[in-house]
């Protein structure tokens, strides 16, 4: 069921169903992003996606756990922890290590892809890269972009670039697919936690004490902890 992002901030009232203990076990079986690649996004407006209500399964090592909350969704969990909605199509309002924009074109593949030059203030760099192969995984051809990359390529300037760059593509029969955002925040003891949206639904949530993949089927989200 698609739920709307004004539909967030409700509590699960069913019983949250353990998961399958194990790291190992719920990499097995997470969602793979690479075959939905080329899935085009549902928005409801420029601003948001709409976006799914997921819920979480958690292991018995995260029902101590107090950064994961096993009676919000896998979204609100994102919004409770860090204040970011990953429902908003602006990637910078929170910081971003990457942000991969995939499209068809002319019967090939497309990806253009905005990577951290891991210095702060945070500044970018891009690729664009086509194939006639899906997967990227032969054939690729490095291409160049149709419109100049900001001289200071920070988030705000390079997510811009990106989206006109975009349309510059859509204006000649581009067809817009997936685009993945891999953001990170640092916790007050300078410890690390990511997350990975695709299409604005978490896929991955990685934090100081366990991690969270989105299943599969797309219907759930499985949770690890640290049992320390």
């Amino acid at each position: 069921m698609v739920n709307s992002h004004e539909d967030h901030g409700h509590e699960h009232s069913h019983d949250v169903q353990p998961a399958v203990e194990g790291l190992d076990v719920i990499l097995v079986n997470s969602y793979k992003p690479q075959e939905h690649w080329f899935d085009a996004p549902v928005k409801i407006n420029e601003d948001q996606y709409l976006v799914r209500d997921i819920p979480l399964q958690s292991a018995a090592s995260c029902q101590d756990n107090s950064v994961v909350r096993a009676n919000k969704n896998f979204a609100d969990n994102i919004v409770e922890n860090y204040g970011h909605d990953v429902a908003t199509t602006d990637a910078s309002e929170t910081f971003f290590k990457s942000l991969t924009q995939f499209f068809l074109l002319e019967e090939k593949y497309w990806q253009i892809t905005l990577i951290w030059e891991n210095d702060m203030p945070a500044v970018y760099r891009f690729e664009i890269f086509s194939s006639n192969n899906k997967n990227f995984d032969q054939d690729v051809h490095s291409q160049k972009s149709p419109i100049d990359f900001p001289k200071y390529a920070d988030a705000l300037a390079s997510e811009a670039w990106l989206n006109q760059t975009l349309a510059y593509f859509v204006a000649r029969g581009a067809q817009p697919g997936s685009r993945i955002v891999e953001q990170r925040v640092m916790d007050e003891k300078g410890k690390s936690h990511e997350w990975v949206a695709q299409n604005g639904d978490l896929v991955s949530w990685q934090f100081d004490s366990g991690v969270c993949l989105l299943d599969k089927s797309g219907a759930h989200a499985n949770c690890v902890c640290d049992k320390s």
